[in-house]
């Protein structure tokens, strides 16, 4: 299953909003309510150290919260399924850094001969979205041009066994400006994930367990 960011709404964004029934005066939404404990507008301080003592905390509750965490838990083995991520390195909200690279690097400490590729994009992130608004359109690319790389690469592979390109940084070029505005994007823009890498673009984990990411 591949799950689109577009699917999700997050919170206060997309018509929902988290609203605090517990505020002085009455429920208000969040991050206007008031803090019973302080009688603040605090972004509702009190229920975010609630929330974080069911993580910190020894009580029944805490625990069952945290045992449910642990079950959640993933040990980064794959057992032998072939796989890609795909990830703009531009991305803020879901930095490579705390996702796919720290999920590449651990799968490749726990299971030899593992079949994980990674294809990192740069000027990129998983808000394709935004990229219509005047300032991001000149500065990123869509990172949906390599979603559907990916899934052709992966279905050809598991329907004729083609090998999947090695794990690699993409390096694509944000686009022009002219006559103060930004121009269409054209196939040097986006280059295609490659077969034939060259040393500067491999995307690698060492015999030291240290993964190795190009500038």
């Amino acid at each position: 299953m591949i799950l689109h960011p577009r699917h999700f709404r997050i919170p206060p964004t997309g018509g929902v909003n988290l609203v605090n029934n517990l505020s002085t005066g009455g429920a208000r939404e969040d991050r206007l309510s008031i803090s019973p404990s302080s009688g603040a507008r605090d972004m509702n301080l009190d229920g975010a150290l609630c929330l974080r003592s069911l993580v910190t905390g020894t009580d029944d509750q805490a625990r069952r919260v945290q045992a449910g965490i642990a079950e959640t838990h993933l040990t980064g083995n794959l057992n032998g399924e072939p796989a890609i991520f795909v990830q703009g390195r531009a991305d803020a909200i879901l930095p490579p850094n705390f996702t796919s690279r720290a999920y590449f690097a651990r799968n490749k400490a726990v299971e030899p001969g593992s079949k994980l590729y990674y294809y990192e994009v740069t000027n990129a992130h998983h808000l394709d979205v935004l990229n219509g608004v005047p300032g991001f359109d000149s500065r990123y690319l869509p990172l949906h041009v390599y979603y559907i790389q990916a899934l052709n690469l992966m279905y050809d592979h598991l329907k004729s066994g083609k090998a999947l390109p090695a794990s690699q940084l993409v390096r694509t070029k944000p686009r022009e400006q002219k006559d103060g505005k930004t121009v269409a994007i054209d196939r040097s823009n986006v280059p295609p994930i490659e077969s034939s890498l060259g040393a500067n673009t491999l995307i690698s984990v060492g015999l030291d367990g240290k993964l190795r990411i190009p500038d």
